[in-house]
């Protein structure tokens, strides 16, 4: 038990007979108890091994875990308030909330039983590391390879707060006075997203989004997805719905703006190839926008780097006249990130780019301009391959598989790809 209350962990499973005793045994350390919710589609074992085998040869580490079956009605924020309320009965002062597929960070349990102590803390957000088919890899993790971030509202006081939302759930709390903080306490997400569970996750954003028009979760998420399939006035319709100023949760903030500066970029894209050209006063403001919506992210949430990076890839492209000064910005943001996190080696790619291709005296602004495009691209079909390999399927077009890949981009030019300055640098789905 923490100084401030009992720790449950609530897990949800489905068909998770051979994936949830890791998922058990590597929160145990930081758990007074363990809450397991099992889908009532699975067609394994995963109910009769949580209640009867499970770790069966060291039963003095397991305190007690409580499995149950549950109907599945396609809210996932359902299930995760049902096993809290069991949790509750049995009295947890704080609910860990995970999936079967989940994994604490060894390193991370001091720090972790640390945050729990603290009496005056009611959230505690933290970053979830998940593999290249969840969005294009910005990480190199020394054991889980190549991955990215998602920020998730993970552990709570469930006297005060409870998940709303069909998908991608969300903790409301009864009383907005909460005390959030954000912990670089790591968790490891061993499945893979496909084409057909993201289908289905859309479905239940949209049904969210028709019951919750102004909650910023699924509008945000809905625009997202209309940006990546390049119909930025579908996404600019999601975003008018959403009152920015009313997100208090720091990482759903960044989101917003991440997704409002992809528009405006994609804008600038489009306003810049535009025939008849438009006014360049008309070009500029969507560069600007974009530019102001990346740093606003950034500032939401300084842990979430992939706004201060579409922030330098701005700075970068945008500006001719001054794009010296420009380009020290960048590289100055760029810095910063390294400095925070250096396992996030996209930011410290892009350097590298810069440092041989594009830095004063010798460095040509085109040349490197032409090399971070083949850079991003590649990153974002790294996701594409991925799902495809989730899914038992053959790449379509070769592309990297690894972000530490850099040797074509360096020696010359990549396969397939257009030569001249590029606007899009987009990396793929977060």
């Amino acid at each position: 038990m923490s100084k401030s209350g009992k720790v449950a962990a609530c897990i949800l499973a489905k068909d998770a007979e051979t994936a949830i005793g890791k998922t058990i045994e590597s929160i145990l350390p930081v758990a007074d108890f363990v809450v397991v919710v099992v889908d009532d589609r699975s067609t394994d074992n995963t109910f009769q091994f949580c209640n009867e085998g499970l770790l069966e040869d060291d039963p003095d580490d397991i305190r007690v875990v409580f499995p149950q079956f549950r109907k599945w009605n396609h809210s996932y924020s359902d299930a995760r308030n049902f096993a809290a309320k069991l949790a509750e009965r049995h009295g947890a002062d704080w609910i860990i909330s995970m999936d079967h597929d989940e994994d604490l960070e060894p390193e991370c349990i001091d720090r972790f039983k640390a945050v729990l102590s603290k009496p005056e803390v009611d959230l505690i957000t933290c970053p979830l590391f998940v593999d290249p088919t969840y969005g294009a890899p910005a990480y190199l993790h020394p054991e889980f390879g190549n991955c990215s971030i998602v920020w998730r509202n993970r552990v709570y006081r469930p006297a005060k707060a409870s998940f709303t939302l069909r998908a991608h759930e969300q903790l409301a709390f009864t009383d907005q006075n909460y005390s959030e903080v954000l912990e670089n306490i790591r968790f490891f997400h061993r499945g893979s997203m496909t084409w057909e569970k993201d289908d289905y996750y859309t479905a239940l954003q949209v049904l969210d989004n028709v019951d919750l028009p102004e909650h910023p979760i699924p509008a945000t998420m809905l625009a997202e997805a209309a940006i990546q399939s390049d119909d930025p006035v579908r996404a600019a319709r999601f975003l008018k719905q959403i009152d920015p100023d009313r997100i208090q949760d720091g990482p759903n903030a960044s989101r917003y703006w991440i997704a409002k500066g992809k528009m405006s970029q994609k804008a600038w894209m489009m306003a810049a190839i535009n025939e008849p050209p438009l006014p360049r006063s008309k070009i500029e403001a969507a560069r600007d926008e974009a530019l102001a919506c990346y740093l606003k992210g950034r500032d939401c949430n300084p842990a979430e780097h992939d706004a201060a990076l579409h922030a330098a890839v701005v700075l970068f492209s945008g500006f001719v006249e001054d794009h010296k000064a420009r380009a020290k910005q960048a590289v100055d943001i760029l810095i910063d990130v390294c400095d925070r996190d250096p396992s996030y080696v996209v930011a410290s790619k892009i350097l590298l780019l810069y440092r041989d291709f594009g830095e004063p005296p010798s460095g040509e602004r085109e040349l490197f301009l032409q090399k971070l495009g083949h850079y991003m691209k590649d990153m974002a079909n790294v996701q594409t391959d991925a799902r495809l390999t989730a899914e038992g399927r053959e790449s379509t077009e070769p592309s990297a598989v690894n972000i530490e890949r850099l040797d074509e981009i360096l020696d010359g030019e990549a396969d397939g790809q257009p030569a001249g300055q590029v606007v899009d640098f987009h990396m793929g789905d977060r």
